[in-house]
C-alpha cells in the first residue's frame, strides 16, 4: 500500500502552533531593537589580524603599512612563524586619539 503525498497547502499551516512552542503575538522582527543588542568589547590584551583592523577603521591595506613605514600607527607583534598580529587596546587608543585631534 503505497502512501498518499501529504504535504500540507500553505493555507493549513496559518494560524497553528506547534505543541510546546511560545505563541508569538508580533513578528520578530519588532522583539528584536538595536539598543538591545550589545555587542562584547575585546578584552585590551586581544590580538588581532589585520583584516579585523582593516574592517573597523575602514582603512585600506596600503594605507595601513603606510601608517606603519611612517611611525603613525601602532606596531605589530610578529608571531613565529611569520605572522602579525596587533594589540587591540594601541589600536583603539590610535583611533580614539585620532578623534581627539579632529575635536580639538
Amino acid at each position: 500500500m503505497k502512501k498518499a503525498n501529504m504535504k500540507p497547502s500553505p493555507d493549513t499551516n496559518i494560524g497553528t502552533q506547534l505543541p510546546g512552542t511560545p505563541h508569538i503575538s508580533k513578528p520578530l522582527s519588532s522583539q528584536v531593537q538595536p539598543e538591545n543588542i550589545q555587542v562584547p568589547a575585546l578584552p585590551p590584551s586581544k590580538m588581532v589580524r589585520r583584516q579585523k583592523i582593516l574592517d573597523h577603521l575602514d582603512l585600506s591595506r596600503a594605507t595601513l603599512y603606510r601608517l606603519l613605514a611612517e611611525k603613525k600607527f601602532p606596531a605589530p607583534v610578529y608571531l613565529p612563524g611569520g605572522g602579525a598580529r596587533w594589540i587591540w587596546s594601541e589600536v583603539e587608543a590610535w583611533a580614539e586619539q585620532r578623534i581627539q585631534e579632529r575635536e580639538v
